[in-house]
């Protein structure tokens, strides 16, 4: 009996598994931020530093692909690249 509970447990957390992948798509997809620029510009110098960066996640985790102009910051424009792709 507790086998049969168990083989249930993973059965169901396979499915749930499989229902979020495919709500979400493809499990290597690019996380996308959830803060805004003007949060993480806690400075206001109208850019986005690595250090300010890590307070989004995806952020910190982008930050190199989407410095374009390769200065070590974020402007508007970068950051917008970045939540829109």
């Amino acid at each position: 009996m507790p086998g049969f509970l168990i083989a249930c447990l993973l059965a169901v957390v396979g499915v749930v598994c499989a229902a979020d992948l495919q709500a979400t798509g493809d499990a290597r997809a690019k996380p996308k931020p959830v803060t805004s620029f003007g949060y993480l510009d806690a400075n206001k110098d109208a850019r986005i530093s690595k250090e300010e960066a890590k307070a989004d996640w995806a952020v910190n985790q982008r930050f190199a692909e989407a410095d374009r102009n390769r200065d070590g910051y974020l402007d508007a424009s970068e950051f917008k690249r970045l939540t829109q792709g």
